[in-house]
């Protein structure tokens, strides 16, 4: 087995526990790192208001593309914002990078998926970042 194969097992394995049991808790606290088009895409800005280059932005009560029923409402857009599609596990070189902050890593479901790398030969790190594109 490869890392993408068992990033790919990891990420379908917590589908439901994303929506069943933390209901989306990335989308709905704290900050995300975003290029102006993403950030265009997400706050539905007109062009002219819009950053010039890469933002933090404050993600306050939720995500303004989270539905009511912790679904993203951009997924599918090929704008998506990069760290949201990784979220909460970012690959960089033999490094697996972990999100702290998310219920899953917290809960430790990750536990077969780590054990997995670690055999390939791949580092873990837990992280209290949630901006994967900064992580080297």
């Amino acid at each position: 087995m490869n890392s993408n194969s068992t990033e790919l097992r990891a990420r379908v394995a917590l589908g439901d526990y994303c929506f069943t049991d933390c209901k989306a808790y990335c989308c709905r606290k704290g900050y995300i790192d975003l290029t102006p088009k993403e950030y265009e895409l997400i706050f539905k800005i007109d062009k002219k208001n819009k950053p010039k280059e890469k933002i933090s932005a404050f993600l306050g009560d939720s995500c303004p593309a989270l539905s009511t029923d912790f679904k993203c409402n951009i997924r599918n857009d090929p704008l998506h914002p990069k760290t949201c599609k990784e979220y909460p596990i970012f690959i960089r070189g033999k490094k697996v990078i972990l999100s702290g902050n998310c219920l899953a890593v917290i809960n430790n479901k990750f536990y077969p998926f780590i054990s997995e790398w670690l055999s390939q030969d791949f580092e873990i790190i837990i992280s209290n970042s949630r901006e994967g594109n900064n992580l080297k």
